[in-house]
C-alpha cells in the first residue's frame, strides 16, 4: 500500500460517528493456546515521494513479525529504486488460554486533514 507525499503521522485521534477513513490493516485469529500475532509496518522516503505500508500476520511471534516487516518494507523500497529514511512497525500478538478464542488486530488509519482538528 501507499502512504500519499505529505502524510505526516499523528496522535490517534477519536473519529466522528460516521467518518469515513483508508486503512490498511493486519489480523489474526486464533484459539485454544495458539499464538497469533498481526503487524504493520510503515515508511517514508528520503526523496519526500510516495510512502509504503505492509503488513504481515499468522502464528508467528513478535521476531517472526518483526523479520517478515522489515523484509517486506524494504523490499517494496528497493524494487522501486527507493531508499528510505526510516520506516516504524506497530505489532500486537496473543497466547490466547485454553478453552478460549482470540484475535490481533495492528492498523495504520489515514486520517482526512479535514477532520483533523477534531476533538
Amino acid at each position: 500500500s501507499i502512504i500519499p507525499p505529505g502524510a505526516v503521522e499523528v496522535k490517534p485521534i477519536p473519529l466522528p460517528p460516521g467518518s469515513i477513513a483508508f486503512a490498511v490493516v493486519a489480523e489474526a485469529r486464533g484459539k485454544d493456546g495458539e499464538r497469533i500475532g498481526a503487524g504493520i509496518a510503515w515508511g517514508l522516503p528520503s526523496d519526500g515521494g510516495y510512502g509504503y505500508v505492509v503488513e504481515a500476520h499468522g502464528s508467528k511471534n513478535y521476531t517472526e513479525l518483526l523479520r517478515e516487516l522489515r523484509g517486506k518494507i524494504y523490499e517494496m523500497a528497493r524494487s522501486r529504486g527507493v531508499k528510505l529514511a526510516f520506516f516504524r512497525t506497530r505489532i500486537e500478538t496473543l497466547r490466547i488460554p485454553r478453552g478460549c478464542y482470540g484475535a490481533t488486530v495492528a492498523a495504520v488509519v489515514f486520517v482526512p486533514e479535514v477532520l483533523m482538528g477534531t476533538k
